[in-house]
């Protein structure tokens, strides 16, 4: 069974390769889905079939630093 995960990252996001970076890892962590701007930083949305934990914790140990809010709904 798969679960949708949505991720919002807030921060300085733009221009520093962040969608395309999260593309990489969820396809590393066999997840499908999609990132967007929008008004309030990035939206991640993951299809998941798997523990995000790996993800997640991925995710936080490679962010950059201007990227400083997480706010994760499941």
């Amino acid at each position: 069974m798969k679960s949708e995960i949505h991720i919002r990252v807030k921060g300085k996001i733009q221009g520093v390769g962040f969608r395309p970076y999260v593309w990489q890892l969820a396809h590393q962590c066999h997840f499908n889905g999609d990132a967007c701007n929008d008004g309030e930083g990035v939206l991640v949305h993951l299809l998941a079939s798997a523990d995000i934990a790996e993800f997640t914790q991925l995710l936080n140990q490679r962010i950059k630093p201007l990227l400083t809010k997480w706010l994760f709904c499941i």
